[in-house]
């Protein structure tokens, strides 16, 4: 998690001043990307694929692993830091939005960045 800690701060450094200047077509392009992205993130180690070949029910394991108390901590630790920096760095659209959403990771929206980057 602090290597994925330093690769979230390394992007934040450089994007929050790249994004601004792009056109508005690139800033959607980059939206799309990042609402495809967050919800790889959030089901990437789900192993749905490990169960679907096993054949092993995946509707249920996924939603126990989903439920779990080791990737609810992943994903906290992990979208605690990605969400604000989205919203600093402008790509927070509706897409973006949704899909933190549907994922319910908004309620880290509210954190302030440099706040949580000045106690950790």
């Amino acid at each position: 998690m602090q290597d994925e800690a330093r690769h979230v701060t390394f992007g934040r450094m450089a994007l929050r001043e790249y994004y601004p200047q792009l056109t508005m077509p690139s800033v959607a392009s980059a939206r799309n990307s990042w609402s495809r992205r967050s919800t790889l993130c959030a089901t990437a180690s789900n192993q749905a694929e490990v169960w679907m070949r096993s054949g092993l029910p995946v509707d249920k394991l996924m939603e126990y692993a989903y439920n779990s108390g080791s990737m609810q901590s992943f994903r906290s630790r992990l979208f605690t830091r990605i969400v604000p920096i989205l919203k600093e760095i402008g790509l927070f659209g509706p897409k973006v939005q949704k899909a933190l959403g549907d994922m319910g990771v908004m309620e880290y929206a509210k954190i302030v960045i440099n706040q949580l980057i000045a106690t950790t």
